[in-house]
């Protein structure tokens, strides 16, 4: 059974596919800070990346669902594919603390490696008055951040780094190289059914 009332924290992405690293997060996220249910939300299309995602939305939105079934503490939101691109975090975050499915200044889950493009956000300012950012280790080194370079209030989280990437998987499928266990099983069972990379 599904977390009732609105989740703590923002997950957003491509998910493109959603892969283990992103689970590793959210249960990373769960265990190790105060925010206990996470809402994954996967975009249409990022401003700030060329060429856009290669699975369609249904396709990619479908794989989260599949991903975190048996993960009673998530849910999803199909919020960004049903809005027309480009897709902005602080009008989606606004839209969801609207519609009851955040908490008001819920977390929002980022890597460092986010950082250096965070103040190029639409309305960047804003976005940081509405949310705390969660932020967890994508690069080398010993943390993602010196906490002079972090808005106030920002958690870091200390988690080890994982190497999983999306691009690699897409990568290796292109090869015809096997993902199983890179991917969750479900999402696994889903790309052999239904081919959303070819």
């Amino acid at each position: 059974m599904r977390y009732r009332g609105p989740a703590q924290a923002f997950f957003g992405g491509s998910f493109d596919p959603v892969h283990n690293g992103h689970l590793h997060v959210a249960r990373t996220v769960r265990e190790e800070t105060a925010y206990k249910t996470i809402l994954f939300v996967p975009n249409r299309a990022n401003p700030l990346k060329d060429g856009g995602a290669v699975a369609s939305a249904h396709h990619r939105y479908r794989m989260v669902l599949e991903a975190i079934r048996e993960m009673e503490w998530c849910a999803a939101s199909s919020v960004e594919i049903d809005t027309p691109a480009p897709s902005y975090t602080v009008d989606t975050i606004t839209a969801l603390i609207e519609r009851g499915e955040l908490i008001e200044r819920p977390g929002m889950i980022i890597g460092d490696d986010l950082l250096e493009q965070l103040p190029r956000w639409h309305d960047a300012a804003e976005l940081l008055t509405r949310v705390v950012l969660i932020l967890l280790r994508r690069e080398t080194g010993d943390s993602p951040a010196a906490p002079s370079d972090l808005p106030a209030g920002t958690i870091t989280v200390q988690n080890k780094r994982c190497e999983l990437s999306s691009t690699d998987i897409r990568r290796r499928l292109q090869l015809r190289k096997p993902i199983r266990g890179l991917v969750p099983e479900q999402v696994y069972e889903y790309i052999q059914r239904h081919h959303p990379y070819q």
